[in-house]
Protein backbone atom coordinates (compact mmCIF):
# COMPACT_ATOMS: atom_id res chain seq x y z
CA UNK A 1 0.00 0.00 0.00
CA UNK A 2 2.85 2.39 0.76
CA UNK A 3 4.09 2.20 -2.82
CA UNK A 4 0.59 2.91 -4.15
CA UNK A 5 0.18 5.86 -1.80
CA UNK A 6 3.52 7.38 -2.84
CA UNK A 7 2.59 6.87 -6.50
CA UNK A 8 -0.77 8.55 -5.87
CA UNK A 9 0.75 11.63 -4.24
CA UNK A 10 3.58 11.61 -6.81
CA UNK A 11 6.17 12.09 -4.06
CA UNK A 12 8.70 9.53 -2.88
CA UNK A 13 10.80 11.54 -0.37
CA UNK A 14 14.02 10.69 -2.21
CA UNK A 15 17.25 10.94 -0.22
CA UNK A 16 19.71 8.98 -2.41
CA UNK A 17 19.92 7.18 -5.75
CA UNK A 18 22.16 4.41 -7.00
CA UNK A 19 21.91 3.02 -10.53
CA UNK A 20 23.87 -0.22 -10.65
CA UNK A 21 23.80 -3.89 -11.45
CA UNK A 22 22.50 -5.49 -8.25
CA UNK A 23 21.92 -9.09 -7.30
CA UNK A 24 18.44 -9.44 -5.84
CA UNK A 25 18.02 -12.41 -3.52
CA UNK A 26 14.85 -13.54 -1.70
CA UNK A 27 15.61 -11.52 1.45
CA UNK A 28 17.29 -8.46 -0.06
CA UNK A 29 19.80 -6.86 -2.40
CA UNK A 30 23.52 -7.63 -2.67
CA UNK A 31 26.16 -5.18 -3.89
CA UNK A 32 28.91 -2.93 -2.54
CA UNK A 33 26.72 0.11 -1.92
CA UNK A 34 27.94 3.67 -2.44
CA UNK A 35 25.22 5.31 -0.36
CA UNK A 36 24.43 5.09 3.34
CA UNK A 37 21.28 3.26 4.38
CA UNK A 38 19.72 2.72 7.81
CA UNK A 39 17.75 -0.09 9.38
CA UNK A 40 14.10 1.01 9.36
CA UNK A 41 14.57 3.15 6.26
CA UNK A 42 12.52 2.49 3.14
CA UNK A 43 14.02 1.89 -0.29
CA UNK A 44 12.39 1.81 -3.69
CA UNK A 45 13.48 -0.46 -6.52
CA UNK A 46 12.74 0.61 -10.11
CA UNK A 47 13.61 -0.92 -13.48
CA UNK A 48 13.98 -4.49 -12.23
CA UNK A 49 12.13 -7.27 -14.01
CA UNK A 50 10.32 -8.70 -10.99
CA UNK A 51 10.87 -6.59 -7.86
CA UNK A 52 9.83 -2.97 -8.45
CA UNK A 53 8.33 -1.57 -5.26
CA UNK A 54 8.94 -0.04 -1.84
CA UNK A 55 10.62 -2.11 0.88
CA UNK A 56 11.62 -1.57 4.51
CA UNK A 57 15.22 -2.31 5.48
CA UNK A 58 15.49 -4.76 8.39
CA UNK A 59 19.26 -5.42 8.42
CA UNK A 60 22.43 -4.14 6.73
CA UNK A 61 26.00 -5.08 5.95
CA UNK A 62 28.42 -3.29 3.64
CA UNK A 63 27.36 -5.63 0.82
CA UNK A 64 23.74 -6.52 1.57
CA UNK A 65 20.46 -4.80 2.36
CA UNK A 66 17.94 -7.15 3.95
CA UNK A 67 14.26 -6.21 3.57
CA UNK A 68 11.06 -7.20 5.36
CA UNK A 69 9.38 -8.64 2.26
CA UNK A 70 10.30 -11.62 0.12
CA UNK A 71 11.81 -10.71 -3.24
CA UNK A 72 12.21 -12.81 -6.38
CA UNK A 73 15.85 -13.69 -7.09
CA UNK A 74 17.21 -11.96 -10.19
CA UNK A 75 20.39 -10.46 -11.57
CA UNK A 76 19.77 -6.92 -12.72
CA UNK A 77 21.29 -4.22 -14.88
CA UNK A 78 20.72 -0.49 -14.51
CA UNK A 79 18.32 -0.87 -11.61
CA UNK A 80 17.42 2.27 -9.70
CA UNK A 81 17.80 1.88 -5.95
CA UNK A 82 16.27 4.90 -4.23
CA UNK A 83 16.98 5.60 -0.57
CA UNK A 84 13.81 7.18 0.81
CA UNK A 85 13.12 9.36 3.85
CA UNK A 86 9.36 8.89 4.18
CA UNK A 87 7.79 10.91 7.03
CA UNK A 88 6.19 8.89 9.82
CA UNK A 89 2.78 10.45 9.18
CA UNK A 90 2.81 9.11 5.58
CA UNK A 91 3.71 5.63 6.82
CA UNK A 92 0.94 5.85 9.46
CA UNK A 93 -1.57 7.01 6.86
CA UNK A 94 -0.58 4.05 4.68
CA UNK A 95 -1.33 1.68 7.57
CA UNK A 96 -4.68 3.42 8.15
CA UNK A 97 -5.55 2.94 4.48
CA UNK A 98 -4.55 -0.75 4.65
CA UNK A 99 -6.87 -1.17 7.65
CA UNK A 100 -9.67 0.59 5.73
CA UNK A 101 -9.21 -1.76 2.78
CA UNK A 102 -9.36 -4.81 5.04
CA UNK A 103 -12.53 -3.56 6.74
CA UNK A 104 -14.18 -2.20 3.56
CA UNK A 105 -16.90 -3.91 1.65
CA UNK A 106 -14.44 -5.28 -0.94
CA UNK A 107 -16.13 -3.49 -3.82
CA UNK A 108 -19.69 -4.58 -3.13
CA UNK A 109 -22.33 -2.11 -4.32
CA UNK A 110 -24.94 -3.54 -1.96
CA UNK A 111 -25.61 -6.56 0.19
CA UNK A 112 -28.34 -8.14 2.28
CA UNK A 113 -27.74 -8.21 6.01
CA UNK A 114 -30.42 -10.34 7.52
CA UNK A 115 -33.72 -8.50 7.14
CA UNK A 116 -32.26 -5.36 5.56
CA UNK A 117 -30.35 -4.28 2.47
CA UNK A 118 -27.34 -1.96 2.60
CA UNK A 119 -26.10 0.09 -0.38
CA UNK A 120 -22.59 1.48 -0.43
CA UNK A 121 -21.40 4.67 -2.03
CA UNK A 122 -20.13 3.98 -5.54
CA UNK A 123 -17.03 6.09 -5.08
CA UNK A 124 -15.50 4.46 -2.02
CA UNK A 125 -11.98 3.78 -3.28
CA UNK A 126 -9.18 4.43 -0.81
CA UNK A 127 -8.05 7.46 -2.81
CA UNK A 128 -11.51 9.03 -2.70
CA UNK A 129 -12.01 8.27 1.00
CA UNK A 130 -8.58 9.61 2.00
CA UNK A 131 -8.17 12.18 -0.78
CA UNK A 132 -8.61 15.24 1.43
CA UNK A 133 -5.92 13.96 3.83
CA UNK A 134 -3.59 13.15 0.92
CA UNK A 135 -3.97 16.41 -1.00
CA UNK A 136 -1.51 18.34 1.16
CA UNK A 137 1.22 15.84 0.21
CA UNK A 138 0.54 15.71 -3.54
CA UNK A 139 3.20 16.95 -5.92
CA UNK A 140 2.88 18.02 -9.54
CA UNK A 141 6.34 16.74 -10.46
CA UNK A 142 7.74 13.56 -8.98
CA UNK A 143 10.86 14.01 -6.89
CA UNK A 144 12.18 10.83 -8.55
CA UNK A 145 12.09 12.65 -11.90
CA UNK A 146 13.85 15.67 -10.44
CA UNK A 147 16.47 13.67 -8.53
CA UNK A 148 17.26 11.40 -11.48
CA UNK A 149 18.26 14.48 -13.50
CA UNK A 150 20.60 15.97 -10.88
CA UNK A 151 24.36 15.65 -11.27
CA UNK A 152 25.77 15.43 -7.76
CA UNK A 153 29.29 16.30 -9.00
CA UNK A 154 28.40 19.52 -10.83
CA UNK A 155 25.41 20.35 -8.60
CA UNK A 156 23.31 20.98 -11.74
CA UNK A 157 20.19 19.49 -13.22
CA UNK A 158 20.39 18.16 -16.76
Amino acid sequence: MLSELLQYINKWYVKTLEVQTFTIVPDGIEFAFNETYLVGQYISIDNSVLNDGVYKITALTSTKITVADTLVAENTENVYLWGLAIPKDIVSLSITIEDYLIESNDGLASENQGGRSVSYAENSTWSSVFGSRLNKYRSIVSDKDIFAHYDINTKHYY
